[in-house]
């Protein structure tokens, strides 16, 4: 779910501008989207959920979306999670890992339902 916009006070957006030059000063690498969200002006929080969870019935309609993510695929012993992770585009893959023990993914089945098929 999505908290209500708000907009940044002028010391929020002078700090968050600062820290993006500096990591790209120390770093010498220019990263564009960096520099994108440093100057944008506001914002909300955005949090994932278990549906079924307290906090997920607690929140308004206005401020929540039920998504369909993805699908966990089981083979053998190990996991391939091919669904996405918060608000992101396309599916994580860590260190060109795609494969993973169920003790790996432990925090993702407290904050999603998997159906089990």
């Amino acid at each position: 779910y999505f908290t209500t916009h708000r907009e940044y006070s002028s010391f929020e957006k002078l700090t968050r501008l600062l820290k993006t030059k500096l990591k790209q000063l120390i770093k010498f690498k220019v990263d564009k989207i960096a520099n994108l969200i440093a100057t944008t002006t506001g914002g909300n929080r955005e949090i994932s959920c278990h549906p079924n969870s307290k906090e997920a019935k607690t929140i308004g309609d206005n401020y929540s979306n039920l998504i369909d993510k993805g699908l966990l695929l089981k083979m053998e012993n190990e996991y391939l999670p091919a669904y996405l992770t918060m608000n992101g585009y396309g599916f994580n893959v860590n260190n060109n890992k795609y494969f993973y023990q169920f003790d790996e993914l432990k925090d993702d089945f407290k904050q999603s339902e998997f159906i089990k098929v």
